[in-house]
């Protein structure tokens, strides 16, 4: 209880990050195939299943009502394996459009589910970096590049996006 105290009293600069809310979202979707590049009329769909978890998280700063709370968004997708294509058949002498699908397990979902909050606790560490180096370099017109810290290697790595999207409230 002394260490809460301690934190919402600290002068230090301190955020609360705020999970808003994590969704499971189960659709399917499609892969269209055109196999025979000479006949154009020839479409083969291969449906299959995906799965999203899609997490929303406020940030904001600790005693600090100057400053307004940042929402984030962040969408990771798992999906049914999906293997499609034209087989040679031997005994015919033709070829077959044939596909394979390898199902999503709850396994898989759970494992997703633990890469999601590994993965994202790197990019809220790699957002709130980037934050703090923009606070301090000096004006500028230029692009600020992105930087992403690499837990395993611990080294810092230059990067397009840090994986999570500003949400304008």
């Amino acid at each position: 209880a002394d260490t809460g105290l301690r934190f919402v009293q600290s002068e230090m600069p301190a955020y609360i990050i705020h999970i808003a809310q994590l969704q499971l979202e189960e659709y399917y979707d499609s892969l269209v195939s055109f196999p025979d590049i000479l006949d154009e009329s020839l479409v083969y769909v291969t449906y299959f299943t995906a799965v999203n978890v899609n997490s929303w998280y406020e940030l904001s700063k600790l005693n600090d009502e100057s400053s307004s709370r940042q929402v984030l968004f962040n969408s990771e997708t798992i999906q049914d394996y999906v293997e499609d294509g034209m087989r040679y058949i031997p005994i015919s002498g033709d070829y077959k459009f044939m596909s394979y699908i390898d199902s999503l397990t709850v396994t898989d979902v759970y494992e997703l589910a633990g890469h999601v909050g590994f993965l994202n606790g790197n990019r809220l560490f790699d957002y709130m970096m980037n934050a703090w180096i923009k606070q301090r370099l000096p004006q500028q017109t230029g692009l600020i590049k992105l930087f992403s810290y690499d837990l395993t290697s611990g080294e810092l790595r230059r990067v397009n996006t840090t994986g999570l999207i500003p949400l304008d409230e």
